[in-house]
C-alpha cells in the first residue's frame, strides 16, 4: 500500500484508539502533502518502542520512519498530529491515491468520506 495510505491510517487509528471527541482529517497539498487528525484529546502522541510480542505501538515509530516530518500541535479543543510527504519522496503512491487524475481536491474529498465513514461506525457502536 502507499506510504501515504500507511500513515494516515496509522495517524486515524491512534486518534479512534486513543482520541476523543470529533474525528477530523485533513490533506493539504502545498510543495509537500501534509496530513492533520484531530481529535478532542488534549494528550500527546507518544513514540514507544514496541516489544517483539506487542500487538501494537508502532504506528508512531512508522511515521517517524517515513514521514519527512512529523508532530502535533495544540487545538482550540483537543490536538492535531501531522505529518508531511514530499511529493517526489514516494510519487507512485501519491499517484495510486489519486488514480482518476481528479486532482487535490479530489483526493482530499476521497480521503475526508472515510473517515466520516469511520466516524459514523463510530458513534454507531457507543450508542
Amino acid at each position: 500500500m502507499a506510504t501515504a495510505e500507511l500513515l494516515v491510517s496509522e495517524l486515524v487509528g491512534n486518534a479512534l484508539l486513543h482520541g476523543a471527541g470529533p474525528l477530523c482529517l485533513t490533506l493539504e497539498w502545498v510543495s509537500d502533502m501534509r496530513c492533520l487528525v484531530g481529535d478532542g484529546s488534549s494528550q500527546p502522541p507518544r513514540l514507544t518502542e514496541a516489544g517483539l510480542e506487542d500487538e501494537g505501538g508502532r504506528g508512531l515509530a512508522l511515521v517517524d520512519m517515513l514521514a519527512a516530518r512529523w508532530g502535533h500541535e495544540r487545538a482550540p479543543v483537543g490536538k492535531n498530529v501531522w505529518f508531511e510527504l514530499s511529493t517526489g519522496a514516494d510519487p507512485s503512491g501519491l499517484e495510486q491515491m489519486n488514480p482518476s487524475g481528479m486532482g487535490h481536491d479530489g483526493l482530499e474529498g476521497l480521503a475526508i468520506h472515510g473517515i466520516e465513514a469511520l466516524e459514523g461506525d463510530r458513534k454507531s457502536e457507543a450508542a
